[in-house]
């Protein structure tokens, strides 16, 4: 159990959504919540196919070739694959608590907002099951705090343009993006095979059984296979993981700003939507579930963690998320909140500086990132 929990990190995208520890910064005098825009990552799934299962389990079925510990490993994997049969891309049951436990937080951290007459929620998802039932979970909660709430729902693919959005150009870059993992999988097929001539893909055998022992904290099953590999094999395959996760969707030279390109109608309807309620003079919220991808690229556009290191279990865990909390003052002044991971963010003073950080003027905060609200979503 110790050495589970010791590489659990190394899972990268597939780590567990951990529960926030950071205190949080007052908010000024004088201001108080009327709004709350968000965007969340699926909470915790299965591997996102079922073939990622069986083309594991087929290099097992040839028990002759099959070293002791080949063996030993194959039998250790059983209640894993019969546990995957129907399930690959679904939320898990901790996917569902994880929702759940950040609408809580959510509610109690506004909740004057919640508590008011008729506040109106908005919760729109991909159409993607694991974050239709994201929602689902966290609206349920919601309405658990107070069931007077007027939530809307919908899962609908007129919304993608913005919720999930991946341009030509994104998809070409992805395609094209090759990055090498610095040790073979060489010694794995030794540990686990006679003949290791008859195992054609050994590196991505190696990458594929880490993605599984990455997965296995994410699903009701109390087994780990972190042991079959050697800590350079771990890190080396969180690593090549973590550089393509940036290099395709992160702030680096190399992508040309495509990524973040792709949020721009994302951005377009996080400050239209925030506009509309600003001009209201009205109290609501506004909740969009998508995928880690899409989450990385409003990061991205955003200008957070240029600077971070590769480290994906920071920055996209499962059911990670972006709220941006707005707060204004008896003169209408707006200023703005963002948390990533329920962790507050602040931008370096050269790129937007504020006297109140991590709290931000809106009307700056917009006019920081303008161009974006121009940009037209572009083809090849």
């Amino acid at each position: 159990m110790t050495r589970r929990v010791r590489y659990e990190r190394y899972a990268g995208v597939y780590y567990a959504y951990p529960k926030p520890k950071e205190r949080e910064t007052p908010v000024p005098e004088g201001y108080n919540p009327f709004y709350l825009s968000h965007y969340g990552r699926h909470g915790s799934r299965w591997m996102s196919k079922e073939e990622h299962y069986t083309w594991i389990a087929q290099h097992f079925n040839d028990e002759q070739n099959l070293t002791d510990f080949g063996l030993q490993l194959k039998e250790r994997l059983q209640p894993a694959f019969e546990n995957a049969k129907g399930n690959a891309g679904k939320l898990t049951p901790l996917g569902v608590r994880q929702q759940r436990d950040i609408a809580k937080r959510m509610y109690q951290r506004i909740k004057t907002v919640f508590e008011e007459k008729d506040v109106t929620v908005s919760a729109r998802s991909s159409v993607s099951p694991r974050c239709i039932d994201s929602m689902d979970a966290f609206v349920q909660q919601l309405r658990k705090q107070n069931p007077h709430l007027n939530i809307t729902e919908e899962a609908d693919e007129r919304y993608l343009h913005y919720i999930a959005y991946t341009s030509p150009e994104e998809e070409v870059l992805e395609r094209d993006t090759i990055v090498r993992c610095s040790v073979t999988g060489e010694r794995l097929a030794k540990s686990l095979f006679k003949d290791t001539e008859k195992i054609c893909e050994q590196d991505r055998l190696l990458t594929e059984l880490h993605n599984m022992a990455s997965t296995m904290q994410n699903i009701p099953l109390p087994y780990s296979y972190w042991d079959i590999f050697t800590e350079e094999e771990i890190k080396a395959v969180y690593d090549m993981n973590n550089t393509r996760m940036r290099l395709v969707n992160g702030i680096d030279p190399f992508n040309r700003d495509i990524p973040a390109r792709c949020a721009s109608s994302l951005w377009r309807n996080i400050v239209e939507t925030a506009d509309s309620v600003i001009a209201a003079g009205m109290k609501s919220a506004t909740l969009r579930f998508g995928h880690d991808t899409c989450l990385y690229h409003l990061l991205s556009l955003l200008h957070f963690f240029a600077d971070m290191p590769n480290m994906m279990d920071e920055i996209l865990p499962m059911a990670a998320n972006l709220q941006i909390l707005f707060y204004r003052n008896d003169n209408g002044h707006v200023i703005v909140k963002f948390l990533h991971n329920e962790k507050e963010l602040r931008w370096k003073d050269d790129y937007l500086s504020s006297d109140i950080v991590p709290y931000y003027d809106w009307q700056e905060v917009k006019q920081q990132f303008q161009h974006w609200l121009n940009e037209e979503q572009t083809t090849v």
